[in-house]
């Protein structure tokens, strides 16, 4: 079998409820498990206009 069609079966399998599924690392990160998508403090603090930062309390 396929690597790709090894990974698809895994994510079918992992849809089913109670059902646990193993990936290894490489199959992890194929499916994106460990992307970073945080955003930065400074996106954070321009976003909400409810942080003050230093200089606006001045």
């Amino acid at each position: 079998m396929h690597s790709d069609d090894v990974i698809t079966e895994k994510l079918a399998d992992a849809a089913l409820p109670g059902y646990q599924v193993e990936f290894s690392p490489d199959e992890a990160e194929a499916v994106g498990a460990f992307t970073e998508n945080a955003i930065e403090l400074n996106e954070a603090q321009d976003s909400s206009p409810d942080i003050l930062t230093k200089e606006k309390k001045e």
